[in-house]
C-alpha cells in the first residue's frame, strides 16, 4: 500500500471511531486508482490525482467527513451529501452509531476518480489527451 507516514502520524491521536472509518476510507480511496497520492496538506490527509481530489477530517463530535474537491460535478443519489458554503467542496460526515453504506461511498469516490481523470481538480482547463 501506498500509506504516507506523515497521515499515520496526523491521526495517531484521533478517536478509535475516527482512525476506524478512515482506514476504511483510505483502503478505499487508495484501491480507486494506483495514482492516486497520499500526503498532508492543510493538516488533514489529503489525496490527489491530476489535482486535488479529496481529503478527511475529524468534527469535534468524534464524527469524521470526506470531502470531495470537485463535489459540485458530481450525482449524490444516495442523497448522503451535506450542505457547505463553499462552491466546489462536498461532504460525506461519518457519525458514531450511524450504519455507513460503504457501497455508496465506494461508488462516490470512484466518480471523484473519474471526474479528476477527465479534468484538473481546481483549473478551468481541461486535462489535454
Amino acid at each position: 500500500m501506498r500509506y504516507s507516514i506523515g497521515v499515520d502520524n496526523l491521526v495517531f491521536d484521533w478517536s478509535d471511531f475516527q482512525k476506524d472509518v478512515f482506514n476504511t476510507l483510505r483502503n478505499i480511496i487508495l484501491d480507486a486508482n494506483p495514482m492516486i497520492e497520499e500526503s498532508v496538506k492543510y493538516n488533514v490527509p489529503f489525496y490527489t490525482l491530476n489535482g486535488l481530489l479529496m481529503y478527511v477530517s475529524t468534527l469535534k463530535n468524534d464524527a469524521l467527513y470526506l470531502s470531495f474537491c470537485q463535489g459540485d460535478m458530481m450525482l449524490d443519489p444516495a442523497g448522503i451529501f451535506v450542505s457547505d458554503t463553499t462552491k466546489r467542496v462536498r461532504k460525506v460526515v461519518f457519525n458514531p452509531n450511524e450504519k455507513v453504506s460503504w457501497e455508496s461511498v465506494t461508488a462516490y469516490v470512484l466518480e471523484a476518480v473519474q471526474i479528476n481523470l477527465v479534468e484538473r481538480s481546481f483549473s478551468k482547463k481541461k486535462k489535454p489527451n
